[in-house]
């Protein structure tokens, strides 16, 4: 479940990733100067490249696309391409569960920096 989709995130910064057990909480700054934090409740996974001064963000997004969602997946676990087609035990469980919804998959695409990838249970966005 995610409030994601009402804010748009275009051009902001991600300017704190905080993580905690199970959980992680990024910041954000909008153009218009506003900060908006988005809760990622039940993590399972994360994995986040090229975080860098700047970090302007292209979109924030749950990925519902079931072909991109398992692209992002292997890139996620990191699978080579005979795991990739050998599609491993665990991977078929995780497309089972974001099929269910039981689980999500948040993207942070970047601009500028950071791409950040994250399996998790719940998004949720406030305003700070």
């Amino acid at each position: 479940m995610s409030n994601i989709d009402k804010f748009s995130f275009h051009d902001s910064q991600l300017t704190m990733i905080e993580l905690g057990e199970r959980k992680a909480i990024l910041s954000f700054k909008l153009v218009d100067g506003a900060c908006i934090g988005v809760k990622l409740l039940g993590l399972s996974r994360m994995l986040c490249n090229n975080l860098k001064e700047g970090n302007t963000v292209l979109e924030v997004s749950i990925v519902r696309e079931s072909k991109y969602r398992e692209s992002l997946l292997y890139k996620l676990f990191d699978l080579s391409d005979n795991e990739k087609i050998s599609n491993p035990d665990y991977v078929r469980k995780i497309k089972k569960k974001l099929e269910d919804q039981e689980l999500i998959i948040l993207l942070v695409a970047p601009s500028y920096g950071c791409e950040l990838i994250a399996l998790c249970e719940e998004a949720q966005v406030y305003i700070k």
